[in-house]
């Protein structure tokens, strides 16, 4: 416990760590007895004092295991109030049938402890399977509503604790009955005065300092009316007076071997119904008590500490606890950091478990409930009030809706409701999303193929009407109608596309819905007799959603977006005419400039399939122009293979950009084909007229072709919003 006190020194600090660890030890203890109270009613009354036994006996050892297992040591771990609803309709139903009255407490108290160890495992095993991240999915607007909702929560239940019955938004009335606002209305005025004076005065004696003045007042208010503590507890004011009978009477681990195990096994549904209600609510807490102390929890860990410790608790026969939202943030405004607050929690537990409850009992109830309103108002004022400004008007709406639900219906209704809401809002948002992520034409989106300037220059001609789509995201309904939408508008302005490719490498997943919006894209196309090409589908995708099957024939299915644009290109360029042989083209040459000698800076090479022209890094001195054969340029990858870079036809300049640049080769170039191509050396070129003339036709030729690359891809850029 003295690694949570080491750094308080200050006498302020340290009378607020005293007041944070009483606070937070009498209200688990409180929260306790009434917890099992919740479950030993009915027929179970004359058993109730061994329930309350077995509740505080689960809180000795659960709080600590559960800290030093957290990846916060300040977390506290006590009790649960959904998880003893659901127990005490099960507990009801397994006495109603039970054969003797000892027999049904057997059964009930084994069937408590059994769940406790059922909901152990599960929460384990979701923590081994790594399923904390389930947390990070909450929409923030639900983690805000259910923040609210607790803090609704928490007034309402410190109004039952103090007028000492149930209080709720709809029977919200009976609060206001002959004489009762005078019971809860100065400690409600307390806990909005505690949230009003510690968000305008930052220390650290503020709350301690009028939880103190609180107590005091109360008291003091006593001597002067001359009521006496035992008058006081017979008026509802003190937490007591609490039964003196020994807790641990009658308990022993025969009581399982007592139990009705067929009305156990029974309640299954109920069991696996509470344990999962468990796990949602601890990983709620965690993500309400990351955001409420600021700080980053595991929530792995979180599950596998709470795991062991439900296990260990259900062993004593005690009831399912998680982390405390409520109390773990009170410690934590308080400065109470490491086990400090855990060993608060056992030590109380344990306490009044061996020396009875009346330890307690003589605490007024208005001061607890007070507290437990500041936490309350100081939830709703920072999730209703403050957020609001950062959080636009649908988050709002989402949360103040949870707050309304879970004050009038349920707190488990008004999460459903909040998080169905929350998805609606995010599907809806998403499906305004524009999942294109660069729309092009074949004017601009080349292929990997490089081509001669003529070539090029007619690509940029023809290929225009050619439309470009690629995707990104994921394509649902809502975002595949909207690529419908798109697509139908584009068909129908002044110049319509005669070819449409979409293509689907950086999508990430599309349902069946989108599917259907495919297909109906497909008909709309084939009834305008547009083509359209689908690349970059998974073949996953291929085999389970969009089958070729499904689309008429003038849709085509390629592997690469690459590949379409080779296809389409190569049909453009059908007609073209091939160049020649090297001897034709260095005549033509010749004759232009007949004093140059051209075998001076000139000369063929041939190549064989797979052969290399030149290699990566090599020096770059001299540039090429094929002939004829196709070429490869590849570049070693990370992983030391080969990577394909581009592929290039008759007509295209070969090395020019390592040449002006002055750097070795970029990649390697190697021959798909038996190959021809005109080796240049620019820089042997003599110093004459012709020489002149013909250098100036050679950089003139290669800056034509870098300009035309260059603006491809300047206009690509630009539609891609760079």
């Amino acid at each position: 416990m003295t690694a949570g006190l080491k750094k308080v020194t200050q006498p302020g600090a340290l009378l607020a760590v005293a007041v944070a660890m009483s606070v937070i030890a009498i209200l688990t203890v409180s929260f306790a007895i009434a917890f099992a109270s919740i479950i030993y009613t009915g027929p179970l009354a004359a058993y109730a004092h061994q329930g309350i036994g077995l509740a505080l006996l689960g809180g000795i050892l659960l709080p600590i295991v559960a800290a030093l297992l957290s990846s916060y040591r300040g977390i506290v771990s006590h009790l649960q109030e959904v998880p003893a609803v659901l127990l005490s309709i099960s507990a009801a139903s397994i006495m109603a049938k039970a054969s003797s009255p000892d027999i049904g407490f057997a059964s009930v108290v084994t069937f408590i402890g059994f769940t406790s160890i059922i909901t152990g495992l599960v929460i384990y095993l979701a923590g081994s399977l790594k399923l904390g991240f389930v947390a990070r999915f909450i929409p923030y607007s639900v983690i805000a509503g259910f923040l609210a909702a607790t803090g609704l929560l928490l007034v309402l239940g410190a109004l039952a604790m103090i007028t000492k019955q149930e209080v709720s938004v709809v029977h919200l009335a009976r609060i206001f009955g002959p004489g009762m606002p005078a019971t809860w209305l100065p400690w409600m005025g307390f806990g909005l005065g505690a949230v009003a004076l510690t968000r305008l005065i930052k220390h650290s004696l503020v709350l301690p300092g009028i939880i103190v003045l609180a107590a005091s007042a109360f008291y003091l208010v006593l001597f002067i009316r001359g009521v006496s503590i035992e008058q006081a507890g017979q008026m509802g004011l003190l937490i007591g007076p609490f039964d003196g009978a020994d807790l641990l009477e009658g308990l022993s681990p025969t009581l399982a071997l007592e139990a009705d195990w067929n009305a156990i096994l029974a309640q299954m549904p109920t069991i696996f119904a509470v344990a999962s209600m468990a796990l949602l609510g601890l990983l709620l807490n965690v993500s309400g008590i990351e955001i409420s102390i600021g700080r980053e929890l595991n929530p792995e860990r979180e599950l596998k500490a709470l795991g062991v410790g439900n296990v260990l608790t259900g062993l004593t026969g005690g009831s399912i606890s998680y982390h405390l939202l409520g109390e773990t943030t009170l410690a934590n405004k308080m400065g109470v950091t490491g086990l400090a607050a855990p060993f608060a929690v056992a030590i109380s537990s344990a306490s009044v478990l061996f020396f009875g409850a009346s330890l307690i009992g003589n605490l007024p109830v208005g001061l607890m409930g007070g507290i437990v309103a500041y936490l309350g108002f100081d939830f709703l004022y920072e999730w209703v009030w403050k957020k609001r400004e950062k959080l636009p008007a649908a988050d709002r709406v989402v949360i103040l809706l949870i707050v309304a639900i879970a004050g009038s219906v349920g707190f488990l209704t008004a999460f459903s409701v909040g998080l169905i809401l929350a998805t609606v809002l995010f599907v809806v948002s998403y499906a305004g999303i524009d999942i294109v992520r660069l729309r092009s034409t074949g004017a601009v989106r080349r292929s990997s193929v490089e081509r001669g300037a003529e070539d090029l220059a007619r690509l940029e001609v023809e290929a225009a009407d050619v439309v470009i789509y690629e995707l990104a995201g994921f394509l649902f309904f809502g975002t595949a109608n909207g690529l419908y939408e798109r697509i139908n508008s584009e068909i129908h302005c002044g110049a319509p596309p005669r070819h449409v490719i979409l293509d689907f490498r950086g999508v990430k997943g599309l349902d069946t819905s989108a599917s259907f919006a495919l297909t109906r894209i497909a008909a709309l196309l084939d009834r305008s007799g547009l083509e359209l090409t689908l690349t970059g589908l998974s073949p996953k995708v291929k085999a389970d959603v969009l089958r070729p099957s499904d689309f008429p024939d003038r849709v085509t299915i390629m592997d690469t977006l690459d590949d379409a644009l080779m296809q389409i290109e190569a049909g453009i360029l059908s007609d073209v005419v091939p160049e020649g042989s090297p001897e034709e083209i260095l005549n033509a040459l010749s004759e232009r400039y007949p004093s140059f000698d051209f075998s001076t800076f000139a000369s063929v090479v041939s190549l064989a399939p797979g052969e290399t022209l030149f290699v990566q890094g090599a020096a770059s001195n001299e540039v090429f122009r094929l002939v004829s054969g196709v070429l490869r340029a590849e570049a070693t990858s990370g992983d030391g293979q080969p990577l394909l870079i581009a592929r290039f036809l008759p007509g295209a300049i070969i090395g020019e950009i390592a040449y002006y640049a002055d750097i070795p080769r970029t990649a390697s170039m190697r021959a798909d084909t038996k190959a021809v191509a005109l080796r240049f050396d620019l820089d042997r070129i003599a110093d004459t007229p012709d020489g002149l003339r013909l250098a100036n036709e050679f950089h003139r030729e290669a800056a034509r072709h870098l300009a035309l690359r260059l603006n491809r891809m300047t206009l690509l850029l630009r539609q891609a919003g760079i």
